[in-house]
């Protein structure tokens, strides 16, 4: 068994994809498995996303994240249910392009009121393009919204597949292992800086 020595972060700037299924390392755990990769927003990357209270759901992930301040109704704290859509490969964009917008996910744009009047219904708002990052293409005579792709930016696939599915600013990495205390698989997220792939032989 070899250990590279790149993280998974250094792979990235290096323009490789990496794919779910490959054994990882961190300092504290010694061998897991990368189940997927979870975009997320800017200022979703940075909160403690605890696994007590995250659910893993076929391909996304369930989080209930707690506001410590009281309902003025209940009296009791908050708390806000949010969705992660889990994705089985991941690259770092390295060029400037312009890609379709339906039906790909920009997790940075999700919960906007055209973004998601377009993706879920088709509907073409001209307030749509006042976003700077979608542009105009036409297509046979029709307006077809496109997404401007940024240096920097991670794109996130299905294994074997070359169609962008989602485009984020940010990820999580998604891992599993058994737990050696209670003998059950234990699902944990980690940042790409802190986990290091372990491959056999030449590999990756």
């Amino acid at each position: 068994m070899i250990t590279i020595a790149r993280t998974i972060q250094e792979i990235l700037q290096n323009g490789e994809q990496v794919d779910a299924g490959v054994m990882a390392a961190c300092k504290l755990i010694p061998e897991m498995e990368i189940v997927g990769f979870v975009p997320m927003k800017e200022e979703d990357h940075h909160l403690n996303l605890g696994m007590m209270d995250t659910r893993v759901v076929a391909n996304r992930i369930v989080v209930r994240l707690h506001d410590e301040r009281p309902s003025h109704y209940l009296g009791t704290a908050n708390s806000d249910v949010r969705t992660y859509p889990i994705y089985k490969a991941i690259a770092l964009n390295q060029e400037e392009r312009q890609v379709p917008l339906r039906f790909l996910r920009v997790i940075s744009r999700e919960g906007g009121h055209y973004y998601n009047e377009y993706q879920m219904k088709g509907i073409v708002r001209p307030q749509l393009f006042k976003d700077e990052k979608l542009v105009e293409v036409s297509d046979n005579g029709e307006t077809v919204p496109y997404y401007k792709m940024d240096d920097g930016e991670y794109t996130f696939f299905e294994t074997g597949s070359e169609v962008i599915k989602a485009v984020a600013p940010c990820f999580e990495v998604l891992c599993r292992r058994i737990n050696m205390v209670t003998g059950c698989m234990t699902y944990e997220l980690y940042n790409a800086d802190d986990l290091t792939p372990i491959v056999i032989g030449e590999k990756l």
